[in-house]
């Protein structure tokens, strides 16, 4: 399975963390972690599934031979060279421009069975994400976390209006194992399970 961990650029020290350890978890799963190689919550879920080992995809909003921001150009790198990938519908030279980003949070969560929202204020675009994820018949998700901390507004608000909460991998495996909180197939067979 593939699974979306989005949230705001600007995230508390815990809902870093929280994203972080989230990544990793998943990625010792065998669980592809999806993502838009932002700064804050994108970052830090893709550095965790890189650094456990695990595939990771950076959906991006320019061509994928421009790495923006230019500060995760190590992290892009390391992406690829542990076997995850840099995914990006616009051509080679395109720039990163504002109205590529609601654009590319499409393929961030369509691509996945879940969307998870760790920390998100009101305005932020991790619940573009969100609505797009749920008009695409995926489950959206949030992180307990961002239930807790002042850059939570969003992520509070997802959880008031029913999304279900999370506090680690387990939680979303066992909601998978359940038959998960949208439109799963309960009797898909997850990774581990085999054959």
């Amino acid at each position: 399975f593939w699974a979306a961990i989005v949230g705001t650029r600007t995230p508390s020290e815990e809902g870093k963390a929280a994203a972080w350890n989230l990544g990793v978890e998943l990625g010792r799963l065998g669980v592809v972690v999806v993502s838009g190689l932002a700064r804050g919550i994108d970052a830090a879920a893709h550095r965790g599934a890189v650094e456990s080992g695990g595939l990771t995809v950076a959906v991006l909003g320019q061509g994928i031979d421009w790495v923006f921001p230019a500060g995760n150009r190590n992290l892009a790198r390391q992406i690829v060279a542990g076997g995850g990938c840099l995914l990006s519908e616009y051509g080679p030279g395109t720039p990163a421009l504002a109205y590529h980003f609601p654009a590319r949070n499409r393929l961030v969560s369509g691509l996945c069975r879940t969307v998870v929202v760790v920390e998100a204020p009101k305005n932020s675009g991790a619940l573009i994400t969100a609505d797009l994820g749920l008009d695409q018949g995926r489950d959206v998700v949030v992180h307990q976390v961002g239930l807790e901390t002042v850059r939570g507004d969003g992520t509070r608000s997802l959880a008031e209006q029913g999304a279900c909460v999370i506090g680690s991998a387990q939680d979303l495996l066992q909601m998978w194992n359940e038959g998960g909180v949208g439109l799963a197939d309960p009797q898909q067979k997850l990774p581990w399970e085999g054959p």
